[in-house]
């Protein structure tokens, strides 16, 4: 077993270029609600059931002379690298685009992609 470095969890589109150069975090979240099942003879005790399953992307990245590629309210087919082994495959509505920049500092844009459908093996 060895471990996973933050540099090898990588988002590429469809055309296996990466999604944002100049990436510095992402962070890859799945999620499933729990629908609750108890009866009332259950008394005081919560009984669940796996419910409803969604995902999200967030990434922090470098603003490049190509500026951002993505925009807000757009779908993208992507694939997720992690490490050397281990590839999902979804589809992501883009929902946030933000860019920042201070005098003196470079400039920074954070995106958010949230999953339309499954994220899963390639």
């Amino acid at each position: 077993m060895s471990v996973i470095h933050g540099k090898d969890i990588r988002i590429y589109n469809s055309g296996g270029t990466a999604l944002i150069a100049g990436a510095k975090s992402c962070s890859i979240k799945k999620q499933c609600k729990a629908m609750e099942v108890a009866s009332a003879s259950d008394g005081e005790n919560e009984y669940n059931i796996p419910g409803r399953k969604s995902w999200s992307i967030d990434m922090s990245h470098l603003i490049t002379t190509n500026g951002v590629t993505l925009q807000e309210g757009s779908y993208y087919d992507l694939s997720v690298v992690i490490g050397s082994g281990v590839t999902w495959v979804g589809r992501a509505l883009c929902t946030e685009c933000d860019i920042q920049g201070a005098t003196g500092n470079l400039a920074t844009g954070s995106i958010k992609l949230v999953g339309h459908g499954p994220i899963g093996p390639a």
